[in-house]
């Protein structure tokens, strides 16, 4: 019988042997939200927050503190209309990516469905869709404006009559407190052949390893919030999917944010004020002249290389696996 990898309760790795003592680095002592505590194992290489949201705490959290906080017009709440128009572009590529991998008789499941972009872009292509969301007033607006059966429902709460198809899970196991628990779920809810799409922040990104000493430690800093009980790296996370009975199927960095955000952090150490800007803006300049529509079409090709880059060495800010259940 497979058992924890170390004696810390955290640890999400397995192994046939007796657990190892714990063994931990200090990875930082500050975070988005002030002082905090992130180590890394040195058997493992996980990186795990030790200061993240309370368990009890969550729903509250993530219906008012996250929303406002992570908004893209920083500390507004958006309606969940405004935030799910401002989301769609992006999560264009996801779906475009999934569709080759579904059929008309595919059934669906997204655990952290947000306001259900993704799900919307699919549902006319596949069976059936289902979403999970812990924003109430997201899940009221995936059930009632986009026509999608969803639930705002624990995901330990739900039972379903039939397997899944596909489970998808962006930007989500690694908010779950229970994120070993919720892996042990996710393989029981899918058919056997069944696929797992999941994209979370990556502990290696560009941004955190190449930026110059001092913007780099600022982004660190913003990098690491309360909201996330884990960070993952390629290898970290793969090892977890594969020990509950995953075949990894395509692996791949995404990166949705503009060479001109790169750059902002690279000389000022901060983020852009609008997220919407730090994802879509790519002019340079403001002007009309000839010169500075010279230099925003210069940077938009600048931008179009940033992401090839970004893509090919998988720096971007997320990892996405696509798993299938042996």
């Amino acid at each position: 019988m497979l058992k924890r990898f170390c004696t810390d309760y955290r640890c999400l790795c397995l192994s046939e042997n007796e657990p190892q003592a714990a063994s931990f680095e200090i990875v930082t002592k500050k975070t988005r939200n002030g002082d905090g505590l992130w180590e890394k194992c040195c058997l493992c290489e996980q990186v795990i927050n030790r200061t993240g949201v309370p368990k009890e705490e969550q729903e509250e959290y993530y219906n008012d503190t996250y929303i406002r906080t992570n908004s893209y017009s920083k500390g507004e709440i958006l309606s969940a209309r405004t935030h799910f128009e401002a989301r769609l572009n992006s999560i264009k590529e996801r779906a475009e990516f999934l569709l080759p991998y579904l059929s008309k008789d595919s059934t669906v499941f997204e655990l952290g469905a947000a306001t259900g972009e993704l799900l919307y872009l699919l549902k006319d292509h596949i069976g059936f869709c289902y979403g999970n969301e812990l924003n109430s007033l997201y899940a009221q607006f995936i059930q009632d404006e986009l026509g999608i059966d969803a639930t705002d429902r624990n995901y330990f709460q739900l039972t379903f009559e039939e397997k899944f198809d596909c489970i998808l899970a962006l930007n989500t196991i690694d908010h779950i407190h229970d994120t070993f628990e919720t892996m042990e779920k996710i393989y029981k809810d899918l058919k056997t052949g069944g696929l797992f799409y999941v994209e979370v922040p990556n502990d290696q990104q560009a941004l955190k390893q190449y930026l110059p000493l001092e913007s780099r430690e600022k982004f660190k800093t913003f990098m690491y919030q309360q909201a996330h009980y884990y960070s993952f790296t390629f290898d970290t996370l793969k090892k977890f999917i594969e020990q509950f009975g995953f075949e990894i199927l395509d692996e791949r960095s995404r990166h949705d944010y503009t060479l001109l955000n790169y750059l902002n952090w690279h000389f000022t150490g901060k983020p852009q004020s609008v997220l919407r800007e730090a994802k879509e803006e790519t002019d340079l300049c403001n002007g009309e002249s000839a010169f500075e529509q010279d230099m925003n079409k210069l940077f938009g090709e600048f931008d179009k290389q940033f992401r090839e880059i970004i893509t090919k060495n998988k720096v971007g800010e997320s990892i996405c696996i696509l798993a299938r259940k042996k």
